[in-house]
């Protein structure tokens, strides 16, 4: 039927079955940009990790943020583990003690007496928020430190759920009630 006119059919091009794709896929150019932008977004995301992380870094971001004095660092410690008998704990009376660690909490011990005299404080409390950050060492370190200094200290194993104290300090577990001195030696009494 005519519909606009006489249309007329010219082919331009034999047809026939194609030998390769027209479009050849580009496997190794689509991975360089997909590793490229992998890269960039791990990038970005550790940058804002980096930025929004609340993690403190010096004494004036700890008065910063908590309002409270810096008392000092314990340096990390560690010893070659030659025998399954050691303690975790590090004590400065252990032989072999690094002189910075001895140091270190000698200077916390001197910090905390000059405190706890301006603040008239008769008890000093060691924690934390979380398992493993210290707290038995600091408070192992800091009571034979002020013991040695001249102070009367009583340390008191606090966790009842982990009690920690005796084993760092290389005595076996007690009968529950039993007191232990502590006079430049461990006694039982």
């Amino acid at each position: 039927e005519k519909v606009v006119g006489d249309v007329e059919l010219v082919q331009m091009d034999q047809g026939g079955i194609p030998s390769a794709p027209a479009n050849l896929p580009q496997n190794r150019q689509y991975a360089v940009y997909g590793m490229l932008g992998g890269l960039a977004l791990c990038i970005v995301f550790l940058a804002l990790k980096s930025l929004m992380r609340r993690t403190i870094r010096s004494d004036e971001e700890l008065k910063q943020f908590f309002n409270t004095v810096y008392l000092g660092n314990i340096p990390p410690v560690v010893f070659k583990k030659r025998s399954k008998k050691r303690s975790n704990a590090i004590l400065i009376d252990t032989e072999g003690a690094p002189f910075a660690f001895v140091e270190s909490m000698r200077s916390i011990r001197h910090r905390v007496e000059r405190e706890a005299k301006n603040a008239d404080a008769k008890s000093i409390l060691v924690s934390s928020a979380m398992d493993s950050e210290g707290k038995t060492t600091a408070a192992i370190n800091l009571a034979q430190a002020l013991a040695r200094h001249g102070s009367r200290v009583l340390l008191v194993d606090a966790d009842l759920r982990h009690p920690s104290v005796l084993s760092a300090m290389g005595m076996e577990p007690v009968e529950k009630g039993t007191v232990i001195r502590y006079e430049g030696q461990v006694v039982q009494v």
